[in-house]
């Protein structure tokens, strides 16, 4: 919002106003993006997917400016796990 303050809704709650075109869409992981990210049932976190040297760039700056925190995929492998059996689905 503008004055800062955000405001956080279950996905479950918001579904309905979703363009009904996300749901025809094939390319869960962004294939052709630099960068993608989403929550994959993560708790506080969002799993990126860096496929480019721009991306990586733009992560590491994000990184070394403090913006961001990282961890190891290792340590949420369902999610990881999820996001390649919906990058490979036919859906």
């Amino acid at each position: 919002m503008k004055s800062g303050k955000t405001k956080e809704y279950p996905l479950k709650d918001v579904r309905q106003h979703a363009r009904t075109e996300c749901s025809a869409c094939k390319d869960f992981s962004a294939e052709l993006a630099d960068i993608s990210i989403g929550g994959l049932g993560l708790n506080g976190w969002s799993l990126v997917v860096v496929r480019t040297e721009t991306g990586r760039e733009f992560l590491e700056k994000g990184i070394a400016s403090g913006l961001l925190e990282t961890k190891p995929i290792e340590e949420e492998r369902h999610s990881l796990e999820m996001l390649i059996k919906l990058s490979t689905s036919d859906q």
